[in-house]
């Protein structure tokens, strides 16, 4: 089996790749969506030429040609755009095995995954956030959520620890608010920073 085509799909903000194949199996993966338009640019420019006729079963392979071969490219927009071939190849492996997709990768491990929400913003203050959390667990049952705190990575804005301690605080009153002892406990658990320790 060889991949015959690379096509790229946006809207919204998103980034998808369908990779084809001359047995008639298409795969699709998601790259992230930030940098969208580089993405796409690394993606036709540099991981389309490697791609196009190899096997989508490869994937040391096809890593190495992408990843290595190119590693001058700064940053990590190859390793995202790359991401979405690695996707549609396991994709088209399970469509190919017929079989879903975990049993190719260790088999299922649980009949259900848990779900936690998240604001994903920044710029809303401390009582914004808590509400959108507090709807969020309202309408879908969440047993946890994660706030973002602390300035985005790679900004060079300062950290503010007492800041970032009032915000967890006023989200943590929030979203216990109307809840038994042992579900704001679940909650007040799984309620954790984004920043990466230090």
């Amino acid at each position: 089996m060889k991949i015959t085509q690379l096509t790229c799909y946006s809207a919204k903000g998103l980034l998808y790749i369908k990779l084809d194949t001359d047995e008639g199996i298409s795969g699709f993966g998601e790259c992230s969506p930030m940098q969208i338009e580089t993405t796409l640019q690394i993606i036709q420019q540099v991981v389309k030429p490697q791609v196009i006729g190899m096997s989508p079963y490869d994937s040391e392979l096809m890593e190495q040609r992408v990843l290595t071969k190119h590693y001058k490219i700064s940053g990590q927009l190859l390793a995202m755009a790359y991401s979405g071939i690695d996707t549609a190849c396991w994709d088209i492996r399970a469509k190919a095995a017929k079989q879903p997709l975990y049993n190719l990768l260790g088999g299922k491990y649980r009949e259900s995954v848990p779900l936690y929400g998240s604001s994903m913003s920044r710029d809303l203050t401390y009582e914004q956030e808590a509400e959108k959390l507090r709807e969020g667990i309202d309408q879908f049952q969440f047993k946890a959520v994660k706030i973002k705190v602390g300035p985005r990575m790679g900004t060079g804005l300062p950290v503010n620890l007492a800041d970032d301690a009032e915000k967890v605080r006023t989200v943590r009153e929030a979203i216990a608010t109307g809840h038994s002892a042992d579900d704001r406990r679940e909650q007040l658990l799984y309620l954790h920073s984004s920043r990466p320790a230090v």
